[in-house]
């Protein structure tokens, strides 16, 4: 888990800049002491991609420093949530271009926002229980 409401990044090294075909995550959170909360079932992460070296720096909104944007994902604004009762406990995406493949990298950077601004839900991120990319 990252520290309380603190950005968390995940980096994944390929080995070798490959064609990434898709990008498949997958969450699942029901809160046994209070059912009604899913929040960290939700995913709230932006996904960068770095081609012949890991940039040094971080990227952010102003300078990306090296990295080239890929996707940004809010699963509670694609489920229109607006009420706890209406957030899957299990969430799934798949980020894949219409044709092709989404680029060639050889980083991948999660960069992983607090899904919660609630006191009494402490980790807030999103419990990540797979992330599957696929190379061609």
């Amino acid at each position: 888990f990252f520290n309380k409401d603190s950005t968390g990044y995940l980096v994944f090294d390929l080995g070798e800049t490959l064609p990434v075909l898709r990008i498949h995550t997958y969450s699942w959170h029901r809160n046994r002491a209070k059912p009604e909360l899913t929040q960290r079932a939700v995913q709230r992460f932006m996904v960068w991609g770095a081609r012949e070296s890991r940039p040094a720096s971080l990227p952010d909104s102003g300078n990306p420093g090296g990295w080239t944007r890929i996707a940004r994902v809010d699963t509670d604004a694609f489920f229109q949530v607006n009420r706890q009762a209406d957030r899957p406990p299990q969430q799934a995406v798949r980020l894949l271009p219409a044709t092709g493949a989404i680029g060639e990298f050889r980083y991948l950077l999660f960069e992983v926002l607090p899904t919660s601004d609630y006191d009494d839900m402490i980790p807030r991120h999103t419990f990540f229980s797979e992330i599957d990319v696929f190379t061609g």
